[in-house]
């Protein structure tokens, strides 16, 4: 974390064990003044959701065609009563048009910027969806790009043409900005 840093995070984590590690490493870490953890799922509607177990938590994934799994809470951002974010950062496996459905009051009103990672060609479409959605907001997207000069690394921002928004078979760390 920067000395400089001012602002303040909140991190969402449904699955119980990893929601401990992450409230563990932010209190060892001292972070407590900047970082709180909820421990829900954000989505589309307020309800209870199912997460289909996994080996690894990494894996977990809110599954409503099932009922076998743990039992965790969902909200949508535009209910919870936090102050609007500059910066949302999305890897909720596949769920990402169901968080943007849930977040439409935030980005319509406080446009933040947007990194999330986006799969497409599988079997669910929910990618596509979820940029679709950004694009009918306003949003424009970008592909980070980093480059070594003189042995320090340079960040890029690369316009992701309209053709390239919809490939068949890709895996993009993607950014929307306002």
């Amino acid at each position: 974390s920067s000395p400089e840093f001012t602002g303040h995070c909140h991190a969402f984590e449904p699955f119980p064990s990893t929601y401990g590690d992450l409230a563990d490493v932010v209190r060892q870490a001292g972070l407590e003044p900047f970082v709180t953890t909820h421990r829900i799922a954000v989505g589309d509607t307020p309800k209870q959701v199912v997460m289909s177990g996994a080996r690894h938590s990494g894996l977990a994934r809110v599954n409503p065609d099932t009922r076998r799994g743990i039992e965790v809470r969902q909200a949508r951002l535009d209910d919870l009563e936090l102050p609007p974010p500059d910066l949302l950062k999305v890897d909720v496996e596949g769920m990402e048009d169901r968080v943007f459905r849930g977040a439409s009051r935030i980005l319509a009103d406080h446009k933040p910027t947007i990194v999330f990672e986006s799969t497409y060609g599988g079997e669910s479409q929910s990618d596509h969806v979820g940029m679709h959605l950004l694009l009918e907001a306003g949003y424009e997207f970008f592909v980070p790009s980093v480059t070594a000069v003189e042995s320090e690394l340079h960040l890029r921002l690369v316009p992701m043409p309209p053709s390239a928004r919809t490939p068949p078979r890709a895996r993009l760390r993607t950014s929307a900005w306002p």
